[in-house]
């Protein structure tokens, strides 16, 4: 006869928590992403006031259209303009990896601290 082996899921290694943490941030993204297309009509849009519009001029036509305040935030336009994606979709991946890489820094930063 066959044995079967089961999983024994410990609950506190590291890389189940790790497994957690992941999944935790991939929902989240998600219902951001469900709750901005249900919600925000329409989602995926530049509306003029702001400063959105400014930084998707600036990605969009490399830098040639800065403004006093913005000409020193270059940081996210350029990660977007780097991208070879069409530029909305650009400032979506780049603002969803930052919080991933937020998120990621902030479950390390706890644990170090003992929480």
């Amino acid at each position: 006869m066959k044995r079967i082996r089961t999983m024994n899921i410990n609950k506190d290694s590291p890389r189940f928590q790790f497994f957690i943490l992941n999944l935790m941030c991939f929902l989240t993204i998600l219902c951001i992403i469900v709750i901005g297309v249900i919600f925000i009509n329409p989602f995926l849009t530049v509306r003029t006031d702001g400063d959105a519009h400014i930084y998707y001029v600036m990605a969009d036509s490399n830098f040639r259209d800065r403004r006093p305040i913005f000409m020193y935030r270059i940081l996210t336009p350029l990660l977007v303009a780097i991208l070879p994606v069409e530029t909305l979709l650009g400032f979506i991946i780049v603002n969803l990896t930052g919080f991933y890489a937020t998120s990621l820094l902030f479950y390390y930063f706890l644990r170090k601290i003992g929480f």
